[in-house]
């Protein structure tokens, strides 16, 4: 801190910056090329694989199978958990949804409504990464799309 303003302006007159110019990073692609760094040795801040389980025979046993680029729209937050929805059918009962959701009884209500079921035919299991986290606090994002 300076003594007085005349001080503090005479310091700042001494400052001087310099700026280097760097191609603009547009794109995710051009991101992961590390060719130009925000920080540090790469511009992935955080990275870990999980592996669970035999994937190539997971999809082995498909009956289709997707392969491509998959783009997703602008998320407004990032959320801790993953956003997922598994519905499993049973003719004698009707659906049992498993999915991460803060509110399942506004899933229970959506479904119903949708399919044109009483409520009681509609389960709705809320698994353990479930919850609000500041973004999904209504109809969870997998059953919306």
């Amino acid at each position: 801190a300076a003594k007085d303003k005349k001080t503090a302006e005479e310091a700042a007159d001494l400052v001087k910056i310099e700026v280097e110019e760097l191609r603009p990073v547009l794109t995710i692609e051009d991101a992961l090329k590390d060719e130009v760094l925000v920080h540090g040795k790469s511009n992935i801040g955080v990275s870990k694989k999980i592996r669970k389980g035999n994937p190539s025979g997971y999809f082995e046993n498909c009956e289709l199978v997707f392969e491509g680029e998959f783009y997703a729209h602008y998320q407004e937050q990032a959320y801790m958990e993953t956003q997922g929805v598994i519905v499993v059918p049973d003719i004698d009962y009707g659906y049992t949804v498993y999915g991460t959701m803060q509110c399942p009884y506004y899933v229970q209500g959506a479904l119903s409504h949708v399919l044109g079921i009483p409520m009681s035919r509609v389960r709705v299991i809320q698994t353990e990464t479930g919850g609000a986290f500041g973004g999904n606090p209504t109809i969870s994002k997998g059953l919306r799309n």
